[in-house]
C-alpha cells in the first residue's frame, strides 16, 4: 500500500480559501532514486520524491489546478516508460495556512544552483506549471517571520518576503531534489535556551480526554557501550546501568571544584589539580561519612520518589506502562477510546502479527484524532491525515513518540519501550530536534541517572532548596524528556548550547554562595549542595566518556544533564 504524504508543492497564485482540487502526477515508486534519474520528465513540471522507508522515494510531479491538464501529463508520463502512474488528488480545505518566506521564483525544467539557497535554512518548493517557488520556513507565525526576513534579506534574497501557504501544497526540497544532504544538527534541542517555549497555554492544543472506560474499568551509542546504556529491567523499572568508574588521568573543572569544598571542610589536604585521584577519593568518602548534613540526605536520597508521570495513577497509563510484561494489559487498552490506547493496540498487534490493515488503521485513526487542532508548527514535518501502511516497526514507533508530543495528552512514553528498541527510540527523539518543531515526547524516567545514589542524594538536596512544597510534575516530566534525549545522545551540544549551560552553572554558584554567606544554616545546605553536584557531574563526564566523547564535549553534556536533575528545583537561584 502506498504511503501518502502531507506535503505538497504550493500553487504559486493559489490562496488558502481555494477550495478546488489540486492535482499530482504519481510516477512510482523507486529504490535509491535520485532526482537526476527522471530528467527526461521535467519539461512535464516539478519533480519530486517523498522519503519512505527502506531507501524508497515516491517520485511524483506537481502541480496542476485542472485534472485535463494533470491527465495530459499522465499520458506522457505513461509514454516515458512508468506504465503504473496515476493522478493524485487533494483538496486545500484537508491544509493548514502556513508563513514563509519566499526566496526566488526558478525554472523547474532546468538544472538548479541548490547550494545558493541552502542558507537561507529549511528549503520548501511551490510548483506552478513548470516554475518553482523555493520558500523557506516554516514560522508559527508572520511576526516571527518578520524577524527572521531581514537575515534572509542579508543573505543576499533582497526581494524576498513573507508570505500564507496551505500546508497540503508545501514540498520539502531535500536531498533527492537538491543532492545536498542535510546538515547533521545536535541532538540536543534548543530548549536549553533560558525561557523554553511553554505549551501551556497553546490555543489549537487538541482535547484533553477523547473517552472514557465503562465505569468498572479497573539510542545506538557512540562506542562500545551501547549493551550497558540499553539494558533496562523489566516491569517498566528505568536503565540498571552501573555507575562508571572515575578516570583518575582527567583534568577538569569539576573535580577541582569538589577538592575546593573538600579542603575548605578539611577532608582533602592533596594539591588542587582537577584530577580525581585517590586522595580526592578518600576526602568524598570521608566527608559523605562524618558531615551530619550530606548524610542526612543520603537517606532522604534513598526514599527519593521518582514520579514517572503525572498520570501514572490513570488506568489507561498503568496499561501502556505494564504492556511489555502483563497480557491483561491489552483488556484495558480495548476499553478506552484515547487515540493512545488504539496506538499501542496497534504497536501490540505489529508485534504478535506483523504488518496488517488492522495496524494501519488502528495507528491512522489513532493519527487523525491525536492531532485534532494541534498547531503542526510545533512538531517534525508529517501529516497526520495521510494514510500510512506500516511495514515496518521504526515508522510505527516514531508516531507513538509523536502521539506522546501533543500538548494536553497527559500519557508518557514507557520505559518498555525504550528496552525493546533503544535506536529505533533515537531517530525518533533525533527527529524532533532536526525537524525544528518546538513539542518534545513526554517520557518517563528511563534514564539510569537518577537511580545513582549520588544523584539521588543530590536532589534530596534540590528538593529541600525548592522554593514551591510539593514538586511540579509538568517541570519535571519535560526535564526528564530532555534527559532522555541526552542520555541516548551520540552527537555533542553545539556550542551556544554549551554557552548556555556554562551561564547557568556560573550564576547558579554565584547566587548560591551569596545565599550561603547570609546564614550558617545556609552555608551548611549549600556545602551539601555542593559536594553533592560536584560528585554527580564528575561521573556523568565519565558516563559520556564512556560514550565515546572526548572530555571537552562530555563537559557541556553532562552540565546539561544536571540542569535537567536540579534546574527546577533551583530556578530561584538562577534568575
Amino acid at each position: 500500500m502506498i504511503r501518502y504524504l502531507s506535503f505538497f508543492i504550493v500553487l504559486s497564485m493559489l490562496p488558502v480559501t481555494v477550495t478546488s482540487q489540486y492535482y499530482t502526477v504519481n510516477v512510482g515508486t523507486f529504490v535509491d532514486a535520485s532526482v537526476e534519474d527522471f530528467r527526461s520528465l521535467r519539461s512535464q513540471g516539478f519533480v519530486y520524491g517523498a522519503s519512505m522507508e527502506g531507501n524508497l522515494h515516491q517520485v511524483l510531479i506537481a502541480g496542476y489546478q485542472d485534472r485535463a491538464t494533470a491527465e495530459r501529463v499522465l499520458e506522457d508520463v505513461k509514454k516515458a516508460g512508468y506504465s503504473t502512474a496515476y493522478i493524485q488528488e487533494r483538496y486545500p480545505a484537508d491544509g493548514r495556512s502556513m508563513t514563509v518566506i519566499q526566496l526566488a521564483t526558478l525554472d523547474a525544467s532546468k538544472l538548479i544552483n541548490w547550494s545558493k539557497y541552502t542558507p537561507a535554512g529549511s528549503l520548501f518548493g511551490i510548483s506552478d506549471g513548470r516554475q518553482i517557488k523555493v520558500v523557506t520556513g516554516t514560522y508559527n507565525n508572520p511576526a516571527e517571520a518578520r524577524d527572521d526576513l531581514d537575515r534572509i534579506k542579508q543573505l543576499g534574497f533582497r526581494d524576498a518576503f513573507i508570505r500564507q501557504v496551505n500546508s497540503i501544497f508545501l514540498h520539502p526540497l531535500g536531498i533527492f531534489e537538491t543532492g545536498i544532504a542535510p546538515q547533521k544538527k545536535p541532538l540536543i534541542p534548543i530548549e536549553l535556551d533560558e525561557n523554553p517555549p511553554s505549551t501551556a497555554n497553546n490555543t489549537n492544543a487538541g482535547p484533553t480526554t477523547y473517552g472514557n472506560p465503562p465505569a468498572n474499568t479497573e539510542m545506538t551509542a557512540r562506542s562500545g557501550n551501547a549493551s550497558a546504556r540499553n539494558s533496562v529491567t523489566s516491569n517498566n523499572e528505568a536503565p540498571t546501568v552501573q555507575v562508571p568508574d572515575i578516570r583518575a588521568d582527567v583534568k577538569r573543572r569539576s573535580a577541582l571544584d569538589l577538592q575546593r569544598v573538600l579542603k575548605v571542610k578539611g577532608t582533602y589536604s592533596g594539591s588542587l589539580d582537577g584530577l580525581y585521584g585517590p586522595g580526592t577519593i578518600a576526602a568524598y568518602e570521608e566527608m559523605v561519612n562524618q558531615n551530619r548534613q550530606l548524610r542526612k540526605y543520603q537517606i532522604l536520597g534513598q526514599e527519593w520518589e521518582l514520579t514517572s508521570s503525572a498520570a501514572s495513577g490513570n488506568l489507561l497509563q498503568q496499561a501502556i506502562n505494564n504492556l511489555s510484561t502483563d497480557p491483561s494489559a491489552t483488556n484495558v487498552l480495548e476499553r478506552y477510546d484515547d487515540p493512545i490506547a488504539k496506538a499501542y493496540r496497534a504497536y501490540n498487534l505489529f508485534q504478535i502479527l506483523g504488518p496488517s490493515s488492522e495496524v494501519n488503521t488502528l495507528m491512522n485513526t489513532a493519527l487523525k484524532e491525536g492531532f485534532v487542532n494541534v498547531n503542526m508548527a510545533g512538531m517534525p514535518p508529517f501529516d497526520p491525515e495521510a494514510t500510512y501502511s506500516y511495514q515496518r516497526i521504526d515508522q510505527l514507533i516514531q508516531h507513538l513518540y509523536y502521539l506522546h508530543a501533543v500538548p494536553n495528552l497527559p500519557y508518557s512514553a514507557p520505559c518498555w519501550l525504550l528496552e525493546r528498541h533503544p535506536a529505533e527510540t533515537a531517530r525518533a527523539q533525533a527527529s524532533f530536534v532536526q525537524g525544528g518543531g518546538l513539542l518534545r515526547p513526554n517520557v518517563q524516567d528511563c534514564d539510569p541517572f537518577t537511580r545513582w545514589p549520588e544523584v539521588r542524594t543530590l536532589l534530596a538536596v534540590a528538593s529541600d532548596l525548592n522554593g514551591d512544597s510539593e514538586r511540579d510534575n509538568a517541570k519535571w516530566g519535560q526535564a526528564s524528556s530532555l534527559r532522555a534525549r541526552l542520555y541516548l545522545s551520540d552527537e555533542p551540544l553545539s556550542s551556544d548550547m554549551g554557552k548556555v549551560v556554562t551561564s547557568w552553572n556560573e550564576r547558579l554558584w554565584q547566587n548560591m554562595n551569596s545565599w550561603a554567606a547570609e546564614d550558617p544554616v545556609h552555608q551548611r545546605i549549600v556545602t551539601a549542595l555542593k559536594v553533592s553536584f560536584f560528585q554527580a557531574q564528575v561521573l556523568l563526564e565519565d558516563y559520556y566518556m564512556d560514550q565515546g566523547f572526548e572530555a571537552k564535549e562530555a563537559k557541556p553534556l553532562a552540565l546539561a544533564t544536571m540542569r535537567t536533575l536540579v534546574g527546577y528545583q533551583l530556578e530561584r537561584f538562577t534568575r
